[in-house]
């Protein structure tokens, strides 16, 4: 029988308001690998703040959080938070699997490099930005590479999470992109006993329109996360009260709501808000490979 990854999917969706928040946990029995969410929102637009793995009593990271919100203007919506757990067997029987999650307060989130973790394997992240209410600021990454120099190419290593967050802006801003608040960034890592664990990762890029939305598939192997970059990132503001940015309102898995256990790839959206900004977004799928150490 050798060696097999199953996938499965959790969710829920938050009732209808300004700031929609959600969280959701997987079964036991499954190691979380990674999550996401999608907004539903009304016009003008709702943004995505927060998307981010949770741990419960006794230090299991097995939950995904997310947070949605309205910028200067009124817009309800509701938020759908997503959670994938996995298993893996051997032979029919299943196989322990060790998780952990590398945590910064930086926009970078990595593997250490020492001895103490080695073998640990990179495969899902996660980003929450901390602010008050006056700060106004939502994600514009949540992903496993950065500056990904082509389309429709394969990497086979996350050695790192990256987030990034920017400020929105009002016809009264006299605020930079970066804005207030803060970052933290989770990192997902897994290993197990005899097992060696290897991870592909898809990406893709949406046209330039001011609602930026993309899709990957992957055709094989088992999907365990994913993530989103809009692209519009580093613009050199001169004007800050007359220019925005392109946010993101989603980054979450695909799949046949009649078979949580078959997660087709990845999706991602962004926005303008307020002001008429296209921009692209770039969407990131992992694949979970694993075969006996020799």
């Amino acid at each position: 029988m050798g060696i097999e990854i199953e996938s499965k999917v959790f969710s829920r969706t938050s009732v209808l308001e300004q700031h929609p928040t959600m969280e959701v946990f997987i079964d036991p029995g499954y190691t979380l690998t990674g999550g996401g969410a999608w907004i539903d929102y009304e016009e003008p637009g709702n943004l995505l703040v927060d998307s981010y793995p949770l741990q419960i009593n006794g230090g299991i990271w097995s939950g995904w959080k997310a947070l949605g919100k309205d910028i200067w203007i009124c817009s309800k919506a509701t938020i759908t938070v997503y959670a994938i757990g996995i298993k893996v067997m051997k032979d029919g029987e299943i196989v322990p699997i060790e998780q952990t999650v590398f945590t910064s307060e930086t926009a970078k989130a990595e593997l250490p490099d020492s001895p103490d973790h080695d073998g640990w394997v990179g495969v899902g992240g996660g980003v929450k930005c901390v602010q008050n209410i006056f700060e106004n600021v939502a994600l514009s990454e949540t992903a496993p590479l950065r500056d990904a120099p082509e389309d429709n190419e394969i990497y086979s290593k996350i050695s790192a999470w990256y987030g990034t967050k920017h400020f929105c802006f009002s016809p009264t801003s006299d605020r930079g992109p970066i804005g207030g608040g803060s970052i933290f960034t989770f990192l997902i890592a897994i290993r197990a006993a005899g097992i060696s664990f290897k991870t592909r990762v898809l990406c893709a890029k949406s046209e330039e329109v001011v609602r930026p939305e993309v899709e990957v598939l992957a055709e094989g192997g088992v999907v365990v996360s994913g993530g989103a970059v809009d692209k519009q990132m580093d613009l050199g503001f001169t004007d800050f009260a007359t220019q925005t940015i392109n946010m993101l309102t989603a980054t979450y898995p695909l799949y046949d709501s009649s078979n949580l256990d078959q997660i087709k790839g990845w999706k991602a959206a962004g926005k303008d808000h307020h002001f008429k900004s296209p921009s692209k977004v770039r969407v990131y799928c992992v694949v979970l490979e694993a075969e006996e150490k020799v």
